[in-house]
C-alpha cells in the first residue's frame, strides 16, 4: 500500500522503489513512535514517507513531475483549487508563506485546500 502511495508522487516505478526504500531504513529506528502516536501504524508511514518524499524532491528537482496522479484527480477543480493543492500537499510549502503570495487569508487557502480534497475524496464514492 505504501508503494502506491510513493507512486502517486513520481511516475518512474525505479525511482519510487528507492523512495521506498529510503523511507523503511530511514524510518526503522522511529518505529516505537509509529506505535506510540495516535494514528494507525499505516497514517503514521504514511505522513512520515510523505516528508520524506517532499525532501528528495526538493533535493532532486523533481517538482512538477511529482503528485501527476492528484492532478488527474483534480482534472474538474478551479485553477486556484489546482494551485493551492499542488503547493501545499505536493510541494510542501507552508500555508502562510501561499497566503501571503496569493494575497489571500490563510482561511481562503484552508477553504480551497478542503475543496480540493473534497473533489478528490468524491472520485473515490
Amino acid at each position: 500500500m505504501l508503494f502506491g502511495f510513493v507512486l502517486q508522487f513520481t511516475p518512474d516505478r525505479h525511482e519510487a522503489e528507492g523512495l521506498l526504500a529510503s523511507v523503511f531504513s530511514r524510518l526503522m529506528f522511529r518505529l516505537e513512535e509509529a506505535i506510540d502516536s495516535n494514528l494507525s501504524v499505516y497514517c503514521w508511514l504514511q505522513a512520515r514517507a510523505r516528508e520524506i518524499i517532499l525532501e528528495h524532491s526538493r533535493q532532486s528537482g523533481m517538482g512538477d513531475a511529482a503528485g501527476a496522479h492528484y492532478s488527474d484527480l483534480l482534472e474538474d477543480a478551479s485553477p486556484e483549487n489546482q494551485w493551492v493543492f499542488r503547493e501545499l500537499f505536493i510541494k510542501g510549502r507552508p500555508r502562510e508563506e501561499l497566503a501571503l503570495q496569493s494575497g489571500r487569508s490563510r482561511d481562503h487557502i484552508d477553504r480551497l485546500l478542503q475543496e480540493s480534497l473534497a473533489i478528490i475524496r468524491q472520485k473515490f464514492i
